[in-house]
């Protein structure tokens, strides 16, 4: 049994090639459940000392030890960079070199790895959003939903909303295809007019 930090600050457990996400915490115990919940029901608990008290229940998946073996490099590039000067190259270098090449396939893009580092580096901390995310250019509060544990974000002003409202076809999109590993945007848009649209976003992590 292992605890490694998410790219948001949070703890993550990881058994037997198993990733789980804490989902409450009473009475001193922790509950974690599967990282895939929305389809596995496993479920563990620990103590506040970090001692298991509970084996996990069946998942209904197999384990993924790439997984885990990706997710504990990540953790360790990003504390690097929070506490070192090094390049990033040579942070994302040293992190890898002895990953094998059949786990090596799990590996994001190295544009992705140097985007989370440099993105650590700006925000050190992992939590939340930044400011400048919080509000549009013209003052108006952005952010419609937060979700810090399952890193999930609705964003839009109160003016995009009434005129999404008003409007009677919306128009989807998604960045699957071009989104850093692990993370999707996606906007609904409307027709204001023939030149101008209006646009409301929201942002998540992919369980991947």
């Amino acid at each position: 049994m292992e605890f490694i930090s998410s790219e948001k600050g949070k703890r993550k457990l990881t058994l037997n090639g198993f990733m789980y996400v804490r989902d409450k915490t009473k009475k001193g115990v922790t509950y974690w459940r599967c990282e895939d919940y929305l389809k596995c029901k496993s479920r563990v608990s620990t103590s506040e000392d970090d001692i298991l008290m509970r084996a996990p229940s069946e998942h209904s998946h197999p384990p993924n030890s790439a997984r885990v073996i990706v997710a504990r490099a990540k953790a360790s590039m990003r504390d690097r960079a929070v506490k070192s000067d090094e390049r990033t190259s040579n942070i994302i270098q040293s992190e890898t070199q002895d990953i094998s090449l059949a786990t090596a396939g799990a590996l994001p893009k190295k544009t992705s790895l140097q985007r989370m580092i440099q993105r650590k580096r700006v925000c050190p901390e992992g939590n939340g959003l930044m400011d400048e995310l919080r509000v549009t250019p013209r003052g108006e509060a952005f952010v419609l939903e937060e979700d810090d544990q399952n890193e999930f974000y609705m964003f839009a002003s109160q003016k995009n909303l009434d005129i999404l409202n008003n409007c009677a076809n919306w128009f989807c999109d998604g960045t699957f295809d071009v989104a850093p590993l692990g993370y999707q945007l996606y906007t609904i848009h409307a027709l204001v007019n023939e030149n101008a649209t209006a646009t409301h976003i929201h942002r998540d992590r992919e369980q991947i």
